[in-house]
């Protein structure tokens, strides 16, 4: 049987968490983190233990947000190219699991450092995904989300073009609906319109599951757009 995704927030992921944090900044309470982040871990289930390692981030990284999105810049590993599929926190720095509860702090505490935030929702999802926090501001500031999702179609990362699309879901499946969209779907069609030849089938893809999100609510406009 599979080892189920839950067990990939273990205590050796969130003490190379700690260590990285700490790497990158001296005050950094490692021990404080590792217990509060693992308090009874057995006993949550896989959003559980995610948001739990959020909860700690906020608690003893510093208050101040850009202070503290360095701190998480400087620790991520070096970005991958290829597939994400089995990285995890190493020597070289934070990636694979760990990254979804950082998504989930930036967009918890991000909202008033907007350019820093998407600095980070960009080098995140190079190493894991963003998709899910990035969707905080696609309803909190849309206008100014979905100018930089735009630039983004053109991003030479194929993990940053998936963003664009998978973010932007209106029903993306584990993840908060996007009302907005869900009603007018046109400002996502915008960008699935830039991404639908991309040259990685791994985008195409996601932009075909946008798609069938968008079919639910307003299929005359799906088949319009297969038509053509």
């Amino acid at each position: 049987m599979p080892e189920p995704f839950k067990n990939f927030f273990n205590l050796s992921l969130i003490s190379g968490m700690a260590k990285h944090f700490q790497n990158q900044w001296s005050e950094f309470d490692h021990k404080g983190f590792t217990d509060t982040a693992s308090n009874n871990l057995d006993a949550l289930e896989l959003k559980q233990r995610s948001k739990q390692i959020t909860n700690a981030m906020i608690r003893y990284l510093p208050d101040d947000f850009t202070k503290a999105g360095k701190i998480i810049l400087a620790s991520l590993s070096p970005a991958l190219k290829g597939d994400i599929f089995g990285v995890c926190v190493d020597h070289k720095g934070i990636a694979g699991w760990a990254i979804m509860p950082m998504d989930h702090y930036v967009a918890l505490r991000g909202h008033d450092c907007f350019a820093l935030s998407m600095t980070l929702f960009k080098e995140l999802t190079k190493r894991f995904s963003s998709e899910f926090g990035i969707r905080f501001f696609l309803q909190e500031s849309p206008e100014k989300t979905l100018s930089i999702l735009k630039k983004w179609t053109l991003d030479n990362d194929r993990h940053v073009r998936r963003l664009v699309s998978e973010g932007t879901r209106p029903r993306l499946p584990w993840a908060m609906q996007l009302p907005l969209f869900i009603k007018d779907p046109s400002p996502v069609i915008v960008l699935l319109e830039l991404l639908k030849d991309d040259e990685e089938e791994y985008v195409r893809r996601s932009v075909a599951n946008n798609l069938n999100d968008i079919a639910k609510d307003h299929p005359d406009v799906v088949a319009e757009i297969a038509s053509k």
